[in-house]
């Protein structure tokens, strides 16, 4: 019993030490200060604006309905979605968010979803074309899918994203849905989930190793590596 904690606190000895010892030999990057640029002077005055007219009653008719183009709201319409995010994810582990826009028909775009998570349903208003993007503070976010997405009239339209928790406690994360308009993105829906984010019990040890003192870690590994030492030689001096 007295060899197997001997062996123990060398092992652990050795794992503060080397944190230790790599804390104090880090260094820290400074960032280069930022560029800035001016803009550039505008020339010359505003011309004058062109004299008005009156219109008649019947130029005004004309203008009012057949010169009106139409808006995106003319063109939209209302299909069910979903989206999918755990409740819980631990620090430094991916996870997945799912979201799905069925313009096929269906009564509900949840269907599709891997279901492994927290599912919102609802509805938004979209075109031919739908844009979704994943944003959060404390996150690192990988797209999995395109951004932008022609919808199907055949199959439900999905989007994946690769999330990483970069802090620990409730982070949230904002879910940004647009219908598309030529060129211009008309925000539709969004959500806003709230993720509480756990540390594992590594990474806990581990965090609280890079908190303290660095020189007090390493001094700390010694010891524990010189205090195995010690039993293993009373050990095996018997």
């Amino acid at each position: 019993m007295l060899r197997l904690i001997s062996v123990l606190l060398i092992l652990v000895g050795l794992g503060l030490a080397g944190l230790g010892g790599v804390a104090l030999m880090g260094t820290t990057l400074a960032g280069a200060p930022p560029v800035s640029a001016s803009a550039p002077e505008s020339a010359g005055g505003a011309a004058p604006p062109p004299p008005s007219r009156a219109l008649t009653r019947e130029s005004e008719a004309v203008f009012s309905t057949e010169s009106r183009p139409f808006s995106a709201a003319d063109r939209l319409r209302e299909v069910p979605i979903a989206h999918e995010t755990p409740d819980l994810a631990v620090i430094g582990e991916a996870f997945e968010v799912t979201l799905a826009i069925d313009a096929t028909g269906a009564e509900s775009a949840a269907r599709v979803l891997p279901g492994r998570g927290d599912v919102v349903a609802g509805s938004a208003m979209v075109g031919r074309e739908a844009k979704a993007l994943l944003s959060g503070a404390n996150f690192d976010i990988e797209p999995l899918s395109p951004d932008l997405q022609a919808l199907s009239e055949f199959a439900a339209n999905t989007w994946r994203w690769r999330v990483t928790a970069e802090a620990a406690g409730p982070q949230d994360l904002v879910l940004d849905i647009f219908a598309m308009d030529g060129g211009s993105a008309l925000p539709v829906h969004s959500f806003r989930d709230t993720v509480t984010i756990q540390v594992s019990t590594v990474g806990r040890l581990v965090r609280a190793a890079n908190e303290a003192n660095p020189l007090v870690v390493l001094l700390g590994g010694i010891g524990s590596i010189l205090g195995g030492a010690f039993g293993v030689f009373r050990f095996f001096r018997k």
